[in-house]
């Protein structure tokens, strides 16, 4: 988060801060001084440095920029509060159009002393008008069933005590049996737990891309190189290389060759594209024998496709 590219995008997710360890329960994420008001989306407070950045990115003028430095410039040389006093009543005398701007973000000084009703109203109108300029979806979904969400998606996948246990991987029945629902609200849940985990919608692809190496990459390992032997998993064209320039074994340091390091770097890769095949063939309606024989592997591949099967048609 130091970096300046780090920076922007966190700032524009609205992430000020240091990340948090991701395997931190949730319950290790708070402690006995946090307001929890503050760890729901609607409110935050503004902090002087956040109305100094605005400032510093609001365009301004040099001459006001100036005008400003002036008066922060008299004040840190006289910290006697009539000093300060008088500076504030310059600067809001002052004849400066840019500091009469308002923010161009949804920031705004409440009033607590304001009828409750009164109060809210304003509250909504403001929101509703800034869902409107910004193009925003209605959110239908309540944080309340976040955990509901996140329970499903970790009983699918096998994730608890901070990783994803292979050994841990529920199969769907399994998930509908331990939740207590019926099989399409679990289904549902898991899906919404996929999008709160990755940030997309759940697809066969994107499962592929996210989870497909972590999960099914041991179970294919043996049949993606045997695939990969008999036919490119990818389509592509290589100038031949004679054998001495590519040597599998380890060089004369101990090192490991290049084809021993492409194969390391290839194999994610040759996973995925693997089980976007089998989702084809799966989607085509072939038996997992069908699919066996099109792969042109062995039955070892077997588990692995019926896994995935189910990873399909959740």
């Amino acid at each position: 988060m130091s970096t300046p590219v780090f920076s922007e995008v966190g700032e524009l997710l609205g992430v000020n801060g240091i990340p948090v360890n991701p395997a931190l329960e949730f319950d290790s994420l708070v402690d006995a001084e946090t307001n929890f008001l503050w760890l729901k989306r609607a409110a935050r407070p503004v902090s002087l440095r956040l109305m100094a950045k605005l400032l510093l990115a609001a365009n301004l003028q040099p001459e006001t920029l100036r005008l400003l430095s002036e008066h922060f410039s008299r004040a840190a040389d006289n910290t006697d509060s009539r000093n300060r006093f008088e500076s504030l009543s310059l600067l809001n005398s002052a004849e400066c159009p840019d500091l009469d701007l308002l923010a161009n973000i949804p920031l705004y000084q409440l009033n607590p002393a304001a009828p409750a009703e009164e109060f809210n109203s304003d509250l909504k109108n403001l929101r509703d008008q800034w869902r409107e300029r910004l193009k925003l979806p209605n959110s239908r979904v309540s944080e309340k069933k976040y955990e509901d969400y996140l329970r499903a998606w970790d009983l699918r996948e096998g994730w608890s005590e901070g990783k994803y246990h292979r050994d841990a991987v529920r199969s769907m029945k399994d998930v509908v049996k331990e939740l207590g629902q019926s099989k399409t609200s679990a289904r549902n849940w898991y899906r919404s737990g996929f999008k709160l985990v990755t940030g997309h919608e759940f697809s066969v692809e994107n499962w592929v891309e996210v989870m497909g190496v972590t999960q099914l990459s041991r179970l294919l390992g043996e049949t993606v190189a045997q695939a990969s032997g008999r036919r490119a998993l990818r389509a592509n064209s290589r100038r031949p290389v004679d054998d001495t320039t590519v040597s599998g074994g380890r060089n004369q340091q101990g090192n490991p060759g290049v084809v021993e390091e492409l194969a390391a770097q290839q194999a994610p890769q040759d996973v995925q594209q693997m089980l976007l095949r089998i989702s084809k063939l799966i989607a085509k309606g072939c038996s997992d024998q069908e699919i066996l024989e099109d792969l042109e592997v062995e039955e070892t591949a077997l588990p692995a496709i019926v896994e995935f099967r189910e990873t399909h048609e959740t």
